[in-house]
């Protein structure tokens, strides 16, 4: 009779006694390392199985929940995915992948507020992941926030030179966002479509990206057209009235009067030369003579005072009677229908001002450039101020504009992102006027935050 081998036996036995059996150690990394093998290979849920076997024995090795959070995000199980997204981030807080990680797991539950916060933490530790910039920007368009998304796009293609889903985006969301004023929106369909160009043009360029580039050029030559239509209606009415002026010049009795010459004027009823002659002291009936019929006046027209243009009678000319302007109380003076005295202007008790604090300015703009052209709009910004005191005597209060300067330089959004001035009204006729400043072209997107207080 045969003996049996007994190193299996005694190995066996060897299980049988404390701390004679393989060390958990060990068998983790078997584990480990068997699951990324298969993960290699493609066997997802056998490499999930072999790591989660290794996890029970080793639930410290980060690389394990690392792989099992991709393996369960790549097989939509985002829960699970959070889940060891979230062991990982606690055993290694400062990685920007442990981020990421719980970004995307949280977008694919649908919770945009956790991956918004989560993806944006991680791109705080490492900037450069320009992948995460249009997943943010993908978020946003999505929320309608399209300031943000633009923003999120130009980080993106500084960090992808040459990649189309950063410009892809741009573009679009320039595109669901356009501008009130024509020309404004000539300048962002010229800007979308040389982001388009630049789409596609880049490397690795997939077939939905090529389909989503096809169905945005044409929305981009449908506005281009548009534009050229309505330059062509200006081209045509200037045309028109051109025709007409020259048709005018040459009908009934001003055709008759052009007919003597240009030297002739109106011939007077009672026998005078002419009442009008073409030069300007014949049109204008001498200005300072003292004989009735050139104007009536010792001096000339003046509107007060005595002496060389000094206020004469004038009869039939027009007199100011009380003006004034905001505030209460009228205008000094006695002017009456003949022009005799001098009419004052009332002033208001209190004077109504705009004014503009240090923008905060996103992009490529200098901010000093910025605040020199707000200070020449602030006129602007003053007058819907105004208007809004003739209905409510005690407004007042400071609005926050938000303004998106397109690279051409044009406004290409305008938004209240604040406002305790509590007028409607006066919030839509500054948003009215911002949209149409312009500032100076640049490589990318600005983002301007301009602060207005406003008082009397």
């Amino acid at each position: 009779m045969r003996s049996r081998p007994l190193a299996p036996l005694f190995a066996a036995a060897l299980w049988l006694v404390p701390g004679c059996g393989p060390r958990p150690e060990a068998e983790a990394a078997a584990h480990v390392s068997s699951g990324l093998t298969l993960a290699g290979m493609g066997q997802t849920e056998a490499a999930a199985h072999e790591l989660e076997l290794g996890l029970r024995l080793a639930p410290r090795h980060h690389e394990a929940w690392m792989r099992l959070a991709r393996i369960r995000l790549d097989q939509g199980r985002f829960a699970e995915a959070r889940a060891a997204a979230t062991q990982f981030a606690a055993l290694r807080p400062r990685s920007p992948y442990a981020r990421e990680l719980l970004g995307r797991a949280a977008l694919g539950l649908h919770d945009d507020a956790t991956a918004a916060r989560e993806l944006s933490q991680a791109l705080a530790l490492d900037p450069g992941r320009g992948y995460l910039h249009v997943t943010l920007g993908r978020m946003h368009e999505r929320g309608r926030r399209y300031s943000d998304a633009i923003m999120s796009y130009t980080r993106a293609m500084e960090a992808l030179p040459g990649v189309a889903e950063p410009r892809i985006g741009y573009a679009r969301s320039l595109l669901a966002h356009l501008p009130t004023a024509d020309n404004a929106v000539a300048a962002v369909a010229d800007s979308a479509g040389r982001l388009l160009d630049e789409a596609r043009s880049a490397k690795a360029v997939t077939d939905a990206q090529r389909a989503e580039i096809v169905r945005l050029s044409a929305y981009v030559e449908r506005l281009r057209a548009e534009r050229d239509r309505r330059e062509q209606r200006v081209v045509d009415g200037e045309n028109a009235r051109a025709r007409a002026l020259a048709q005018a010049r040459t009908f009934g009795i001003l055709g008759l009067l052009g007919s003597r010459g240009p030297r002739s004027g109106i011939v007077s009823p009672w026998g005078r030369d002419t009442g009008l002659g073409s030069d300007a002291s014949g049109v204008l009936g001498g200005l300072m003579g003292d004989q009735i019929g050139d104007s009536f006046g010792y001096g000339g027209l003046g509107l007060r005072g005595s002496g060389l243009g000094g206020g004469g009678t004038g009869e039939g000319t027009i007199g100011l009677g009380n003006l004034g302007t905001i505030g209460h109380g009228a205008g000094g003076g006695s002017g009456s229908g003949y022009g005799r005295g001098a009419g004052g202007f009332g002033r208001a008790q209190g004077t109504a001002t705009a004014r503009v604090s240090t923008p905060s300015v996103r992009g490529s703009i200098p901010s000093e450039i910025v605040g020199r052209i707000l200070v020449r709009h602030t006129n602007e910004l003053r007058f819907c101020y105004e208007r809004g005191l003739v209905r409510n005597p005690t407004l007042s209060g400071r609005v926050s504009l938000r303004l998106v300067i397109a690279p051409s330089g044009t406004t290409s959004s305008a938004t209240v992102a604040s406002s305790t001035l509590g007028d409607a009204t006066v919030d839509a006729c500054l948003l009215s006027a911002a949209r149409r400043w312009i500032f100076p072209a640049s490589p990318g997107v600005a983002i301007v935050d301009v602060p207005v207080t406003f008082a009397h």
